[in-house]
C-alpha cells in the first residue's frame, strides 16, 4: 500500500511505496521528492552551498529547471535561489587622489664657518 508523502522541496502530497509492486521500479529519490525537477533543484542548491558549484554554474543549472512553483519551495531553498540569481555588487572604485608632482629640485645647505 502506497504511503502518502510530502515533497521535501515544494510540499506537494504524493503516494510512493518503495516495496510495493507499482513503485518498485521507480527511483529511490521519490521517497523525498515528488518529481525529478524538485530533486534537481534541491541538489543544485545543496551543491552550491557546499561550494561544489560556482554561482554561475548553479545559475545555469537552475535555468534548465522548472522554477514556476518556487513560492512553494522551502524558505531556505528560496533564499538560495535568490542568492544564486542575485547580481554581484559592482566593486566601488574610488577616484584616485591627485598625486603631488615629484620634485627633482636639489636643495643645498650652506655651512657656517
Amino acid at each position: 500500500m502506497s504511503k502518502v508523502r510530502e515533497c521535501y522541496l515544494c510540499g506537494k502530497k504524493y503516494k510512493y511505496c518503495p516495496s510495493c509492486s507499482q513503485d518498485k521500479t521507480k527511483p529511490s529519490w521519490m521517497s523525498e521528492f515528488h518529481e525529478e525537477s524538485c530533486k534537481n533543484i534541491f541538489d543544485i542548491c545543496t551543491r552550491y552551498n557546499m561550494q561544489m558549484l560556482t554561482k554561475s554554474e548553479a545559475r545555469k543549472a537552475l535555468e534548465a529547471c522548472d522554477l514556476s512553483n518556487k513560492e512553494n519551495f522551502k524558505d531556505f531553498v528560496q533564499r538560495d535561489i535568490a542568492s544564486i540569481f542575485a547580481e554581484d555588487p559592482k566593486p566601488v572604485v574610488k577616484p584616485a587622489a591627485p598625486q603631488a608632482a615629484k620634485s627633482h629640485e636639489v636643495v643645498t645647505v650652506k655651512e657656517n664657518k
